[in-house]
């Protein structure tokens, strides 16, 4: 037989073939020229297998290599796995360098499918589902930890020794770390809750709000410190102006502790409502 007559005679019908080698593609999620030709697929025949099994939505890997799309992997181990973590992903993908997995995975975040979680030193891919914390919550997280560096700091400092109450670590951080297992409706943020209280306490002899008032009916969900820190955020994002009581000893203690705490001693007991978010 000649020469020409072989390679005719090694020629296979691809739409026949293609089937099982997708099937098996799926499974194995990568094959290598070498596996494509324990598929069955002659060497000559590779390359246009490979074109028609990238348009049947599979991907190209390296120069003779096919894989199961990056994007779908990583959707697959997601819901399997609940998180993969973002170092190492080119070991939990098959087919793909660790450049191309890391930029697969980002891609899925930005349009919303998975979500990038900071677990410690390392960062894991998660499914949309896990409970994890809003921006807005993100936000009030690093503005509590400032705060308690800053008081921490001040405590360890001191001559005389100091220390933190574990109510006012836990108040700081209350809202935070409650159990969110349960799907729960979302909620507007506090500061806009904190500015309809407000509107509600407005005493019209005088045009201000009364801040116990409006503090006083949010404690139900949150803790105090955590509205008193809501209000002064308020008020330096200009949605309100915050002034001291004009007397002295009008306040009963209960009210007192109720107000945030303003310049030389004072708490702020009252707050005119200047206008809406930008």
């Amino acid at each position: 037989m000649s020469l020409s007559k072989r390679r005719t005679a090694q020629t296979l019908d691809l739409g026949l073939l293609l089937p099982r080698v997708a099937e098996r593609l799926r499974a194995d999620r990568f094959l290598n020229a070498s596996a494509l030709s324990q598929a069955g697929l002659p060497k000559a025949q590779q390359g246009e297998a490979i074109e028609r099994l990238v348009r049947e939505g599979f991907e190209r890997s390296g120069k003779a290599g096919v894989r199961v799309a990056l994007r779908d992997q990583l959707r697959e181990l997601v819901a399997s796995r609940g998180n993969v973590p973002l170092k190492g992903l080119s070991r939990a993908t098959a087919g793909a360098t660790q450049k191309e997995a890391k930029a697969a995975a980002e891609s899925l975040v930005r349009e919303g499918t998975v979500l990038l979680a900071v677990r410690g030193k390392a960062e894991s891919v998660v499914s949309k589902s896990t409970p994890v914390l809003s921006r807005t919550e993100l936000q009030m997280l690093l503005h509590a930890c400032k705060q308690l560096q800053k008081q921490s700091g001040a405590a360890l400092r001191a001559t005389i020794p100091r220390t933190l109450l574990r109510d006012d670590v836990r108040a700081l951080l209350l809202d935070l770390v409650s159990n969110r297992s349960a799907p729960q409706p979302r909620a507007p943020p506090l500061m806009d809750a904190v500015i309809d209280e407000l509107t509600r306490a407005v005493r019209g002899s005088v045009g201000l709000a009364f801040v116990p008032d409006a503090v006083r009916a949010l404690t139900a969900t949150h803790s105090a410190p955590t509205v008193q820190e809501a209000l002064l955020q308020a008020a330096r994002a200009g949605r309100i102006e915050l002034q001291p009581e004009s007397g002295v000893g009008r306040l009963t203690a209960e009210e007192l502790s109720l107000c945030p705490p303003g310049p030389e001693g004072t708490r702020l007991s009252w707050a005119r409502i200047l206008g809406a978010a930008p």
